[in-house]
């Protein structure tokens, strides 16, 4: 963790080749295992303050983005979004750049006809924007994303994202 980022960003062109390709893995405990993987290495980043004007923190989230666009398992997509909740609720302060990839793998696990993905996804994105509040530049950076990428949520998945706003 100590080398400097710019030598991670070379080892992780590297390394999210191989996390994307594991983790679409037909072998179910094997992908559970190097998603398991992922969250405890990208936090380990989340938890470092990014730099102005680089992108780290969406390059090392980018995996999660996506195996969840092309994972044809359901359990897999589950425990993606679980993973990303609770990077993100535990670091919710430090996300800068990242918010993109979250934001992908929120409007993809949303647009999803799962309900549990649905529903997971809303919780978060309450709890973050109780804990955004204090941090308006993210607040709007987020709201904005969501407004340019509303198309690839669906109707019924959209007015439950819109009403748990609402209701917060």
């Amino acid at each position: 963790m100590n080398h400097i980022r710019l030598v991670w960003s070379r080892i992780w062109n590297v390394l999210s080749e191989f996390f994307v390709s594991v983790g679409l893995s037909e072998n179910l405990s094997v992908a559970i295992f190097v998603m398991d993987s992922l969250r405890q290495l990208v936090m380990k980043f989340l938890e470092r303050e990014e730099l102005a004007n680089y992108n780290f923190q969406n390059e090392f989230l980018k995996p999660f983005v996506v195996i969840m666009q092309k994972s044809n398992s359901s359990e897999i997509c589950e425990l993606i979004v679980r993973c990303v909740s609770q990077m993100v609720l535990s670091c919710v302060n430090h996300v800068k750049s990242g918010w993109k990839s979250v934001f992908m793998v929120f409007t993809t696990a949303v647009a999803d006809d799962c309900s549990l993905h649905c529903l997971l996804t809303i919780y978060t994105w309450k709890k973050c924007t109780l804990s955004l509040e204090r941090n308006y530049a993210s607040l709007l950076e987020v709201s904005i994303f969501l407004l340019v990428h509303h198309h690839r949520i669906s109707g019924l998945n959209l007015n439950l994202l819109v009403e748990s706003i609402r209701s917060k």
